[in-house]
């Protein structure tokens, strides 16, 4: 049996919806409540920059060193967490500090009741899954404009040039990189096509 202060805020989900669900949980783990804090109309983006702006978790938050519960219970990680990673994980630490777990009601294996770094392990996949997709989509967005992903490829003319200049092998990559105002990369690119590229018997007439 634990001590539980159960925090829920409006931000992304209805503190109607998440508070019976908290402490029907609670009561299946045969937890007591101590205390309800709730945050009403906090942006997430407004929390980062002004904390103070959430007056229930900064009583929450005050409450920890004087250890009067011994497990924090949210509805998820973004609702109770809102300076990214680095201040997730500052926050875990004080909370293990004072021997207060957190528990994160529908992402489980994010609780740092299953051990602190399970859950910076699971963060830091979390947050570089995040990042991809964030630019997988601002990729797909700028395609959609018409903007070019990446380096643009040059003129089939610009090519055929340095493949000549390759050919003879008297010049180094980087020269000719240079004489065509291109990166070296491209030229190795080149390069490394040309010796690719099946050679072709003569056809005779």
């Amino acid at each position: 049996m634990a001590r539980i202060a159960i925090y829920v805020s409006d931000e992304h989900e209805d503190p109607d919806n998440q508070l019976p669900q908290l402490r029907a949980w609670c009561a299946a783990g045969v937890h007591s409540v101590t205390e309800v804090f709730v945050d009403h109309g906090i942006a997430a983006d407004l929390a980062r920059r002004e904390p103070a702006r959430r007056p229930r978790f900064s009583g929450l938050y005050k409450q920890v060193p004087l250890r009067q519960f011994d497990c924090v219970l949210a509805w998820s990680m973004a609702e109770f967490f809102r300076e990214g990673l680095e201040g997730m994980l500052y926050t875990l630490q004080q909370l293990e500090n004072a021997d207060v777990s957190f528990h994160s009601y529908t992402e489980p294996g994010l609780s740092s009741d299953k051990g602190l770094l399970v859950v910076i392990t699971a963060l830091a996949a979390q947050e570089r899954a995040w990042r991809s997709e964030q630019t997988r989509i601002g990729m797909q967005r700028a395609r959609e404009r018409g903007s070019q992903i990446g380096r643009q490829r040059i003129s089939a003319a610009t090519e055929a040039r340095i493949r000549a200049a390759l050919a003879p092998g008297d010049q180094g990559m980087g020269r000719i990189a240079r004489k065509f105002g291109v990166a070296v990369g491209t030229v190795h690119r080149i390069a490394h096509e040309a010796k690719a590229a099946p050679v072709r018997d003569p056809v005779w007439r």
